[in-house]
């Protein structure tokens, strides 16, 4: 351990004792006396494999994802400890992007269906461009208007608890947030998980901005639309902190609503052509391909509306 710091003693010794003890909840100094003289590392490395054997039997993961993980495991790097309240705090609050996604989807609504409900679609789509550049220029807005409502708010929150927090720790390895938890097997700073997070929160947002703009480009009025991505949005939250089965959960996994259930002590992966992807790996893949395709669908299906004549 490097950068101890003495005000925090009893918060390292507790990060140790979960580590030896394979987080049973064993009082501090018994588990000490029975571990004096023990890797420190090694113990970690055996908790690791221990939670994912345990996860294995429970169905969790799959054998090869177990592998994945434990592998993962065995690259986290030595600890640095310090202060870092600032940056578990921002951490702490980017679940909460989901309501920023509810934002989005109410400003985007309106976005083809508002066209529908106001009778203007007959003359917009009989104009010139009515049926190329308007549908183009209406996506691009949605585009600019969800990345500015999602990247501002994270940010100017993010900032001010940084402000009144400080900014130090943006260094110091994930590992130490949470040390009553899993083990975290993402070998990254908090200075870079949160980039990573602000990253799966923003493709996230666009996904469901995406599927809102296509909703929108079908439904007559934007009240319907605003309600079906507020279920699509609340529904899967609440079936994802519940928990589910190995095949559902990991289906509700790929949702925007998983912003409420990520965190880098999670071992959702995934299987796919004989390689395993992480979840983050997978919900930027599947939601970045949504956000587009979902987009192209929309401009098809304004394209492709029928106006009365």
């Amino acid at each position: 351990m490097r950068s101890i710091s003495g005000s925090h003693h009893a918060l390292l010794h507790d990060l140790i004792a979960h580590v030896y003890d394979n987080w049973a909840g064993t009082e501090t100094i018994a588990v000490f006396q029975e571990n004096l003289g023990r890797d420190f590392y090694q113990a970690r490395r055996e908790a690791g494999k221990a939670y994912t054997a345990r996860l294995e039997s429970r169905g969790v993961v799959t054998a090869e994802e177990a592998a994945y993980w434990n592998a993962r495991n065995a690259s986290v790097e030595e600890y640095s400890y310090g202060y870092r309240k600032g940056w578990e705090c921002v951490s702490e609050s980017m679940p909460w992007g989901i309501l920023i996604m509810m934002i989005v989807c109410v400003g985007t609504a309106p976005v083809f269906a508002g066209e529908y409900q106001s009778k203007c679609d007959s003359l917009f789509l009989c104009m010139k461009y009515g049926k190329n550049r308007l549908p183009m220029a209406k996506i691009i807005a949605a585009w600019l208007y969800a990345s500015l409502v999602y990247l501002g708010i994270t940010l100017l929150c993010s900032g001010v608890i940084l402000f009144f927090l400080g900014a130090q720790g943006w260094e110091l390895p994930v590992q130490l947030w949470r040390a009553d938890s899993a083990p975290a097997s993402y070998n990254v700073t908090f200075g870079q998980a949160f980039l990573l997070e602000l990253l799966l929160g923003y493709v996230l947002t666009l996904s469901i901005m995406a599927v809102t703009l296509w909703m929108s480009s079908v439904f007559k009025n934007p009240y319907g639309v605003i309600v079906a991505a507020f279920l699509l949005l609340i529904v899967p939250t609440f079936l994802l902190l519940a928990g589910q089965g190995y095949v559902l959960y990991h289906i509700l996994s790929l949702l925007p609503a998983k912003i409420m259930d990520f965190t880098f002590f999670d071992y959702t992966a995934y299987s796919v052509g004989g390689k395993v992807l992480s979840c983050l790996s997978a919900d930027l893949i599947v939601n970045g391909a949504a956000a587009v395709l979902f987009s192209a669908a929309g401009y098809g299906m304004f394209r492709r509306h029928q106006v009365n004549q």
